[in-house]
């Protein structure tokens, strides 16, 4: 429904202006093609650390087809959906369950710690005004987050939630300085994400964007895909983070190349998601049809 109402907006802006949407520069897509190649290659390794800790090391092609043939499961309702797809396709490959559910625990707890974090970085005092959230209370956030993926924390709180669901769960058995390295590594990711969106909305202006403006662009970004992440009922954020990106934006930009540039990005994560599923399946039949 949000998706609609971005799109719609879009629609009617262009109807009633004489704004039209610019054909992208090729040169800003092929960078911002680079960059998002970059983190999906970046979310690989990083998951292969967290799984190589954790006693299941993994090659780059396995865990390259783990990871993206399970990823079209996060566009259901729930959000998790691929995270739980994905431990059950290494069971049925022959990799720990055990280690592949703690290492999705690590994954969730290090992307959300390193996206509060890169928000807060990211936050200018306009953006701050229009969602109206406190920096400090965006700092105590990130401060209680990178606090709380200490081991000892993680493994209390599986303990009450074990105790209380009657269900095992997995335990972290990493470090604290691995914990806040893993981090730091989600933190680079999600930098590549929001740097791969300002190339994007480049590709989009005739004119050339000041670092101001990319700084806000990138802040826009960060606080929108934050929100989408913890509205967990709407799959992957579809349409929380593009109505709320779009009303940022708007604020600095005019309302249809605002609207363009969110739904271009969605539909670019979309095409994105589906050719690192072929990719992933192909390896995986190359892998399995090759003579011993």
């Amino acid at each position: 429904m949000l998706l609609g109402y971005v799109l719609w907006l879009l629609v009617a802006q262009l109807e009633q202006t004489d704004t039209t949407i610019p054909t992208p520069s090729p040169g800003w897509l092929a960078l911002c093609t680079i960059v998002m190649a970059a983190y999906y290659l970046l979310i690989v390794e990083n998951w292969r650390m967290s799984m190589g800790a954790l006693g299941a090391p993994l090659g780059r092609r396995h865990a390259f087809h783990l990871i993206y043939v399970s990823n079209l499961a996060k566009f259901l309702p729930g959000g998790l959906w691929n995270f739980v797809g994905r431990v059950a396709l290494c069971a049925r490959h022959g990799v720990s369950a055990t280690s592949a559910s703690a290492s999705v625990l690590l994954e969730v707890i290090g992307s959300t710690c390193a996206m509060a974090t890169l928000s807060l970085l990211t936050l200018s005092s306009r953006i701050e005004e229009l969602v109206h959230i406190d920096r400090w209370l965006l700092l105590l956030v990130a401060l209680a987050m990178v606090s709380s993926v200490h081991p000892r924390l993680l493994n209390f709180a599986l303990g009450q939630a074990q105790r209380f669901s009657k269900k095992s769960l997995p335990r972290v058995t990493v470090s604290y300085g691995f914990m806040l390295l893993l981090v730091l590594r989600y933190f680079l990711a999600w930098s590549l994400v929001t740097l791969g969106f300002v190339f994007l909305v480049q590709a989009l202006s005739s004119q050339p964007m000041s670092f101001a403006l990319a700084l806000f662009i990138a802040g826009a970004l960060s606080i929108s895909w934050l929100a989408g992440l913890l509205t967990i009922i709407v799959p992957a954020g579809l349409g929380v983070r593009e109505a709320m990106l779009t009303t940022l934006l708007a604020t600095q930009m005019s309302t249809p190349i605002a609207a363009a540039a969110a739904l271009a990005f969605r539909l670019y994560l979309i095409v994105c998601d589906l050719l690192l599923f072929a990719i992933a399946s192909l390896l995986r039949r190359r892998a399995t049809n090759a003579p011993d």
